[in-house]
């Protein structure tokens, strides 16, 4: 699994929506502010994206992108 399940001491949240709001900031390269809102919030969307670069999360997805894994 590439993306994580909810920690269990946090309020769910949508991941798909999540992983959109990532997708769109680092494909767009605009700014977390300029998020639509559609993505959810802003705040949230940048956390998940800080979570996910210290937890290793999107090196995962980009080496599953890239086509080199295991």
């Amino acid at each position: 699994r590439v993306i994580k399940q909810n920690p269990p001491n946090r309020r769910p949240y949508d991941r798909r929506r999540a992983a959109n709001a990532i997708a769109w900031n680092l494909t767009t390269g605009r700014r977390w502010e300029d998020l639509p809102p559609r993505f959810g919030s802003v705040p949230a969307a940048k956390r998940r994206y800080q979570i996910s670069k210290r937890d290793g999360t999107l090196a995962n997805v980009a080496t599953v992108i890239h086509g080199r894994h295991d």
